[in-house]
């Protein structure tokens, strides 16, 4: 067979300045660069092709302003990220390859977010103590191009955007240094899907005498399907991807409750930190990747009912206060109750 090449550049840098006290101005980027390639094996005959290779290319960049005002009563957040993603599949064509396979394929994605959050810290008030109250918006814009020249031939391409604007608020609070209660609601308002309210609450009991955390919380949820989920297009390695424009956006409910353990030793006050945390989830209109055409081909598409549950563990050492370990487990069982069937790839 041939060797199979693979190259990774990252670059990245961080920079912050502070005009006046209690404010702070900060510009991040990051870039990185992948080349590889990949077999490309064929399906009619199996085939190791020298000529397949993958680029990608992804570009980020975020701008920010925070300061504290009025006495540090209220802390406020603008800032501006914009994200590149650049995929390339060239596969020039070998007269050996049996398959007579090619591909020239571009798929090019962008997306500004605009966030403005605040946090007003509410002075302590008899049992309360660390109250706060959060708000803000934020604004997404995506759009994406693609073109796939492949051979067969199969020639397609694709020029799609998507926005949405959210507005959240949220409120906490500690009763008697012991209960800490939150609780936030979100409304997101998408271009393709219309609008969504969505919620959650939680709570945690301290019970420092058995260095006992209690948790528990319960939500909703909403995730309108990406761009690529509708419309994109590729044949990467001969097994083509068609987007499916008619997903709808899923809807969730989640549930999560358990103990976390912090054991003080060594001058550590969680020298060793044990949790357990039981889930469940239940969805509607789950997306999910699906095999079509005699398993030749993928799409996405809507699950009816879905339900996933199960248990997170974790066991955290921390010796010192600049050296942690952690060891986590999670078991999952999930289920496509519309079919009555496991639900594969989770």
């Amino acid at each position: 067979g041939n060797r199979d090449p693979y190259r990774a550049n990252l670059g990245a840098f961080n920079l912050g300045y502070s005009p006046v006290n209690g404010t702070r101005i900060s510009l991040t980027f990051r870039a990185q660069q992948t080349t590889s390639a990949a077999p490309s094996l064929g399906f009619a005959a199996v085939y190791d092709d020298p000529n397949n290779f993958l680029y990608n290319e992804n570009y980020f960049g975020k701008f920010g302003v925070t300061s504290n005002l009025f006495n540090g009563l209220l802390t406020t957040e603008l800032f501006v990220a914009e994200l590149q993603n650049d995929l390339v599949n060239k596969n020039l064509l070998d007269a050996a390859d049996p398959n007579a396979q090619s591909n020239n394929d571009h798929y090019h994605g962008y997306r500004t977010d605009v966030q403005w959050n605040n946090t007003i810290h509410v002075p302590d008030f008899g049992p309360a103590q660390f109250s706060s109250v959060l708000f803000g918006v934020e604004y997404i814009n995506d759009h994406a191009t693609e073109s796939v020249n492949d051979s067969g031939p199969f020639v397609a391409s694709i020029n799609a955007s998507q926005h949405s604007i959210a507005g959240h608020f949220g409120v906490q609070t500690t009763l008697y240094n012991r209960l800490t209660l939150t609780g936030a609601l979100r409304d997101d308002a998408v271009s393709s899907f219309g609008s969504a309210l969505t919620g959650r609450v939680g709570a945690v009991l301290a019970l420092p005498e058995a260095d006992l955390h209690l948790k528990t919380s319960y939500g909703t949820s909403f995730l309108a399907p990406s761009l690529f989920d509708l419309y994109g297009v590729d044949s990467y390695s001969g097994f083509p991807y068609m987007g499916n424009p008619n997903l709808k956006a899923e809807h969730s409910t989640g549930f999560e409750a358990g103990p976390q353990f912090d054991i003080p030793a060594f001058g550590q006050a969680d020298f060793i930190s044990l949790s357990a945390t039981y889930f469940a989830d239940n969805i509607s209109n789950l997306i999910q990747n699906v095999y079509i055409n005699n398993n030749t081909a993928s799409t996405e598409a809507n699950i009816g009912k879905a339900r996933t549950s199960g248990v997170e563990t974790a066991l955290v050492f921390t010796p010192t206060s600049w050296l942690s370990a952690d060891i986590t487990y999670t078991y999952t069982y999930a289920r496509n109750l519309s079919a009555g069937t496991a639900l594969t790839r989770r």
